[in-house]
């Protein structure tokens, strides 16, 4: 994988809950209060429950993130895109550039060695 784009989806995506934010970021809506530029969303389908990644930690996402992740999950949904859903893992993440305030779909594995990348580099 050359850059972060070159995922599965070239468009931003457009769900209400991801764009023309003012004052909140969806990564705050979502749990993570890192300070990393990249973070990572993803459905965990041993509990059940959406969860965040940088390039040294992760978490559970908040209490309030079903509404939020239902939206982003049929936008991937109508791409062909697998975020995952009850007991099944999804093939896709959301990555978030918190410095461009974007976010894609992207890939699970080219996601996690693209944040990988992003450690070494900061090491």
């Amino acid at each position: 994988m050359s850059d972060y784009w070159s995922f599965a989806s070239n468009e931003d995506i457009a769900s209400p809950g991801l764009t023309d934010r003012s004052s909140t970021s969806v990564d705050h809506e979502l749990g993570y209060s890192g300070h990393d530029r990249f973070v990572l969303f993803y459905y965990e389908s041993r509990d059940h429950e959406v969860r965040w990644r940088d390039s040294h930690s992760c978490g559970p996402a908040c209490g309030g993130w079903p509404p939020l992740f239902a939206d982003i999950h049929a936008q991937a949904s109508s791409y062909g895109l697998s975020l995952g859903f009850g007991d099944q893992p999804g093939d896709h993440v959301v990555l978030v550039d918190r410095v461009a305030q974007k976010a894609r779909f992207a890939y699970r594995e080219e996601a996690q060695e693209f944040l990988a990348r992003q450690q070494a580099a900061a090491a």
